[in-house]
């Protein structure tokens, strides 16, 4: 029985344990040797991945082959019901939540909630905020304030009277919500035709004006161990062409691409209505967080420690707990 050598790895930000399994393969110069054009991939997303180099040099550990896009989705019918304006791109946290409360109330019998607080982490790393020091492990969350703003956007949120109760579940396509933060590829090719809704750019704090958030794009790594590395980077630039990532996007893959006119043809063959996909790609990414060994990440992957204690947080009244690290 013969046993192959695998040679990619599929991950988002598990490159410590590649490390741990002697699988980490650097492909700066391997890439350089190809003349292979970093500019063609959209700007953000090198420095997302680069920031996850487990020994902290900025390393190239894998090609991104799909983004991770995020968007406010807003009801178009609970809008017109309230007689409030839509959200357009560009529109502020502070914004939003005022938005959020003229759309949020009782309606014919129907309790409409403005704005739910679903994906809140993105928020928190458009602030670029470290969870554990990098060189010490020592938690930040009561020492960052970056931490207290965050939480205190949530609290904000939740105080709107009727938008936000213990243990309520939000459902953008049931048509009670006004407005939902969540990821493109997991909404817009799924939800129903009769739903009357379109996107914007994900809110931005106001003094960060264009910025959004820090995402880290599902990435093929290429196993150090393997005996067909070549091989396996032509396949990898291959999945990078344009007509690849047309191909993909146009199906319900967000494009890593850098070019807009790819990047706004995300679900054109599953769609049948006109999305303003666009003003989904009109901010910059922010910088990403300073990769800490100690943990935890604040991503949508993993435990997102960030995100899973929102709830926590809003149902004890404002109280926090301190970040855990991970052992060792």
């Amino acid at each position: 029985m013969k046993v192959r050598t695998m040679c990619f790895v599929l991950t988002t930000d598990n490159f410590d344990i590649l490390k741990e399994k002697d699988m980490l393969l650097p492909l700066d110069d391997l890439l350089k040797e190809r003349n292979f054009d970093f500019s063609r991939i959209r700007p953000g997303i090198m420095d997302a991945l680069r920031a996850r180099d487990p020994e902290g040099q900025g390393r190239l550990l894998g090609i991104p082959v799909e983004d991770v896009a995020v968007a406010l989705h807003y009801n178009k019918t609970i809008f017109d019901k309230f007689g409030a304006s839509y959200p357009t791109d560009g529109m502020t946290w502070d914004e939003v939540v005022e938005l959020a409360a003229k759309v949020t109330g009782e309606r014919d019998g129907i309790k409409y909630r403005g704005l739910a607080t679903n994906f809140m982490s993105q928020a928190m790393t458009q602030l670029s905020a470290n969870g554990t020091d990098p060189a010490t492990g020592e938690p930040q969350f009561s020492k960052n304030p970056a931490f207290g703003r965050f939480l205190e956007l949530a609290k904000r949120i939740a105080d709107i009277p009727g938008n936000w109760e213990p243990d309520i579940s939000y459902d953008f396509t049931k048509g009670e919500v006004a407005m939902s933060l969540g990821l493109i590829a997991n909404t817009i090719p799924y939800y129903p035709e009769e739903l009357d809704y379109d996107v914007v750019s994900f809110p931005a704090w106001s003094d960060l004006p264009g910025v959004g958030p820090s995402t880290l794009p599902f990435t093929i790594a290429i196993s150090k161990q393997s005996k067909h590395i070549d091989e396996a980077l032509d396949v990898l630039e291959y999945l990078l062409t344009d007509e690849q990532q047309i191909r993909m996007t146009r199906k319900d893959v967000p494009s890593v691409s850098g070019d807009q006119s790819i990047l706004e043809q995300f679900a054109a063959d599953v769609l049948k209505r006109d999305m303003n996909v666009k003003g989904i790609y009109s901010l910059q990414q922010a910088k990403p967080a300073i990769y800490s060994p100690y943990g935890p990440d604040i991503l949508l992957y993993g435990t997102n420690y960030v995100g899973s204690q929102v709830g926590p947080f809003l149902k004890s009244g404002g109280r926090r707990a301190e970040l855990p690290q991970k052992d060792g």
